[in-house]
């Protein structure tokens, strides 16, 4: 009995594989003969290889040894060609045209064609996309999430906090402010800038403020991050302005904040460690080792200042040093957060199949959450990520970056993303800060210098030329 019913068994088992087996042959043949099989319930295909396309020749080693892992652990393959960041939008653009179009690629500040972002599938919804620590941070069209940041810089107003806890300490301050968690607008910034410089001898230092500088580059920098915190404020109060920033700033901008703009510069020039007349040669390296040197409370300066912060002969420890978002008096600035700059972005090619998008976005979900590949992350790729699947002791090293990053999209605050950066040249905000110069040394009128902007920003738009060409 018992070896009827193995018999009896067995024959059903082959019965089943052998139906099986013609059951599928079937399937391939009325395949063949055009049947349509797109309401096939049939799981797809995997794709087994990805290409990407980014801007770092110098890490190419590393991008080798992300490909090997994740194919050792996936079986996926990943083919990573880099370029130069100079040719790398032209590169970009070319290869997207092409039949073997990288599947990821980066967006780089460097690459200001807009039409780059047409190739850009939507990654709203993956796993990807929600680690970021503010979504304010992406590169969106309307409710597209384009680009997820990688890397940022961040800026702002950095305060040394012992100073400013040996300034609450003491008993004829001139203000009630006992923390600087108290500090959340620019009237309560300009109090205490205000009663810190009354009190530098007290303190031990020149000055509220380390005396940025206003000359070439080094002047432009900052000056940039405030000009963009004014625009964007005034774009957050227009409807659909930050959906199509270049429509807002050719037809609509009205320079709203420049009195705003103008307050700050005349805080951080009256309560500064140096006298507004000799700011003419001033470096960015002197304000820098001003506040190293704990010769004043504040800088206004970003995440690319730590190694010259912390170098050697510096006074400063790591987590004496805090930021504060660029206070102007700007609407709603006290739930306002940090500007940050996007300097890389990850994308997935919108024209790649269905298979390879997916495959994309795992690879990239997997380094940017696992172990190993958040290990790549911060300790070989050097990127500074504003992702909330890396912990503190996850990030990059430097203790501003890390501070910085601790702060993204806490407590409600939303940061300040660039808005400028795709619109105007370097070489106009130089001539910006020059112009801005002559103000603070008393050389020209506020409101004589912005009626000049206005008309050289309404022309810039009206036929392209410079913000400042003579």
């Amino acid at each position: 009995m018992k070896k009827l019913l193995a018999l009896c068994l067995a024959l059903l088992v082959v019965c089943g594989v052998f139906a099986a087996c013609n059951d599928n042959l079937h399937k391939e043949i009325t395949k063949d003969a055009g049947e349509d099989t797109t309401g096939s319930t049939a799981a797809p295909a995997k794709a087994t290889a990805l290409t990407a396309l980014l801007s770092t020749p110098s890490q190419a080693a590393v991008w080798e040894e992300i490909a090997q892992s994740y194919q050792k652990e996936t079986g996926v393959k990943l083919r990573v060609t880099t370029v130069s960041s100079d040719t790398y939008p032209s590169a970009l653009s070319k290869q997207l045209k092409g039949d073997d179009a990288p599947v990821i690629f980066e967006w780089i500040r460097t690459a200001k064609d807009d039409s780059l972002r047409d190739a850009m599938t939507d990654l709203k919804g993956t796993g990807f996309a929600s680690f970021l620590s503010d979504t304010a941070l992406a590169l969106r069209s309307g409710d597209k999430v384009q680009a997820v940041p990688v890397d940022v810089s961040v800026f702002g107003i950095l305060y040394n906090e012992a100073l400013t806890d040996r300034y609450f300490a003491l008993k004829d301050k001139g203000t009630s402010y006992s923390s600087m968690a108290e500090i959340n607008s620019f009237e309560k910034l300009s109090r205490l800038a205000e009663d810190l410089q009354k009190h530098k001898a007290d303190l031990g230092i020149d000055g509220a403020f380390a005396a940025p500088a206003y000359k070439g580059k080094d002047g432009s920098v900052w000056q940039q991050e405030i000009a963009n915190a004014a625009v964007y404020a005034e774009a957050k109060r227009s409807d659909g302005a930050l959906d199509d920033l270049a429509a807002f700033l050719k037809d609509t901008f009205d320079f709203t904040y420049s009195d705003n703009v103008k307050g700050l510069l005349d805080l951080t020039a009256k309560n500064a460690d140096a006298d507004a007349k000799t700011l003419k040669n001033r470096t960015a390296a002197d304000a820098r080792n001003s506040f190293r040197q704990g010769k004043a409370v504040f800088l206004l300066d970003g995440t690319d200042a730590s190694e010259a912060l912390f170098s050697d002969g510096s006074t400063l420890k790591a987590q004496q040093v805090k930021l504060l978002p660029l206070y102007l008096g700007a609407d709603g600035e006290e739930t306002g957060g940090l500007s940050v700059r996007v300097e890389r972005a990850l994308a997935v090619n919108d024209k790649a199949d269905a298979d390879r998008k997916q495959a994309a976005v795992d690879f990239l979900e997997w380094l940017f959450s696992s172990e190993q590949g958040k290990r790549f992350v911060f300790e070989k790729l050097r990127l500074r990520a504003p992702l909330t699947s890396f912990a503190d002791d996850e990030r990059v090293s430097d203790p501003l970056t890390r501070t910085a990053l601790a702060t993204l999209g806490k407590n409600g605050r939303e940061s300040v993303p660039e808005v400028l950066d795709r619109f105007l040249p370097v070489e106009g905000m130089e001539r910006v800060s020059d112009y801005l110069l002559s103000y603070l040394r008393g050389e020209r009128g506020w409101d004589d210098l912005m009626r000049d902007m206005r008309e050289r920003w309404k022309q810039m738009w009206k036929d392209g030329t410079d913000l400042m060409e003579n």
